[in-house]
């Protein structure tokens, strides 16, 4: 009996030892710092207001949380209940990297984009071709190189970049012919008055026999 009235005591000091840590880490763990990151469209929204207002780290922290979440670009990407829109990150995260200078990030990020086949679909096709364009030739020179004045983009690969290619192809083709249309719709009408008799001259009146 002595020995268990005496381990009583030490049972009831263990135990009030393990509260008071548990109770200490429970403190620790509430005044860390927590970083906001809500779903991927909100991510994504945030850096590309972020981009458009030149706050470009936060930009790119943005859109490194979006496609941590969602990894693949997509046209009319559904978001809540019935909207939609054009997810395109890497887009914007290259853009972010180039106006920090960081040329190699931001060739990186635009190249991915370009392999998913979505960006040349969108409002921002050229602007993204320009920015890579740009980002191209400015790591080049800092590699001290240059590329060609004239060098061609290179196409977007897989399933997608074939359809954008023959999309692009059927553009071509139907503005060709409508200028021919309004070409042949030019020479007809020229032709049309070529093919009219000359109007006749109004004939003078007679003054002799007025007198």
């Amino acid at each position: 009996m002595i020995g268990l009235t005496d381990a009583r005591p030490a049972a009831a000091d263990n135990f009030g030892m393990r509260t008071i840590a548990r109770l200490l880490l429970l403190s620790q763990l509430i005044a860390l710092p927590v970083v906001a990151s809500g779903e991927w469209h909100e991510d994504y929204l945030s850096g590309r207001r972020a981009c458009d207002a030149g706050e470009y780290a936060r930009c790119i922290e943005r859109m490194r949380a979006a496609i941590e979440q969602r990894p693949e670009s997509r046209l009319k990407a559904r978001t809540t209940g019935k909207n939609r829109l054009d997810y395109t990150p890497y887009f914007y995260l290259g853009v972010a990297y180039y106006e920090q200078g960081n040329f190699e990030n931001a060739l990186e990020a635009l190249d991915r984009e370009a392999e998913m086949g979505v960006i040349l679909r969108t409002a921002k096709a050229n602007n993204f071709t320009a920015t890579r364009r740009r980002a191209r030739r400015a790591l080049a020179a800092r590699r001290g190189g240059s590329p060609p004045a004239s060098a061609p983009e290179s196409p977007p690969t897989g399933a997608g970049g074939r359809e954008q290619a023959l999309r692009e192809r059927i553009a071509t083709l139907e503005a060709a012919q409508r200028a021919s249309q309004a070409r042949i719709a030019e020479l007809e009408r020229r032709l049309e008055q070529c093919q009219k008799p000359p109007a006749s001259a109004p004939q003078r009146p007679d003054l002799t026999t007025q007198f």
